[in-house]
């Protein structure tokens, strides 16, 4: 049975078809909507009403249909993998409040208390639980979601459909956003280092000269309510700077 592609793909199929693979794919990891709990056939319908929001603005865009199925196939690829890079891009801002959790965690005394993060569908520690669940309410209640979607669609502005992808370029962003984020999740945790190093430098004192005081038993009620306290009026601080950070750097790769 023979077929002809070209009337099989008429009309706005392909284009959408181009259009669902890079939006889909970002869906399955931008913050919010793509979590672990959020049911998988409301991503694709979010997917799928993006797509076709933006399709009479985007088809323009688009390369022709091809002759041959492997070029189809091609294409859809780069738009997946396209996609992928931008939802984890996203993610991987995420991931600073929860490595932040972590180093405030260790400072605080808090380490060994873990529970399930949402965001991410694994167990972390408590402050970066609570850090990364907090931060996605903050990106719909301040309307960043909007840079989200825009940063999404902003992506045909610098990889255009059917361009061949240079990997090189894309390695270097993510190693570039990797060293960025765990900056961003060092100076969050910055308080919590400080008042770690003037707890632990007089208790290294006190055991020298204390041998026979169990340091450990005396430190750790003051550790943890120190750390807690600390970690109650920083919050706001921490969450709103990484809330200027993550725009800044959205902004600063897609929204030029």
């Amino acid at each position: 049975m023979t077929f002809d592609l070209a009337a099989l793909l008429s009309g706005q199929v392909f284009a959408f078809m181009l259009l669902f693979a890079r939006f889909g794919a970002g869906f399955m990891l931008l913050p919010g909507i793509g979590e672990p709990y959020v049911p998988a056939r409301a991503r694709l319908l979010l997917a799928a009403g993006f797509t076709l929001l933006l399709l009479p603005v985007l088809s323009g865009r688009l390369p022709p249909i091809p002759a041959q199925p492997a070029e189809i196939a091609r294409l859809l690829a780069i738009e997946i993998i396209v996609g992928l890079f931008f939802g984890t891009i996203l993610r991987l801002l995420l991931s600073a409040l929860e490595t932040a959790g972590m180093f405030i965690s260790f400072q605080t005394g808090l380490s060994n208390a873990t529970m399930f993060n949402p965001a991410f569908a694994t167990q972390g520690t408590l402050p970066g639980a609570l850090l990364s669940t907090v931060a996605v309410l903050l990106l719909f209640l301040t309307g960043l979601e909007d840079s989200l979607l825009a940063g999404l669609a902003g992506t045909y502005d610098v990889f255009l459909p059917g361009a061949p992808l240079i990997y090189e370029d894309i390695a270097g962003t993510m190693a570039q956003i990797m060293a960025r984020v765990f900056t961003i999740s060092a100076q969050m945790a910055a308080p919590f280092f400080l008042i770690g190093l003037l707890m632990y430098v007089p208790v290294g004192v006190m055991n020298r000269l204390v041998p026979q005081l169990q340091v450990l038993m005396v430190v750790m009620p003051l550790q943890v309510g120190v750390g807690l306290a600390l970690f109650g009026l920083t919050i706001t601080t921490i969450l709103m700077f990484w809330l200027r950070q993550f725009e800044d750097i959205i902004h600063g790769l897609l929204l030029r």
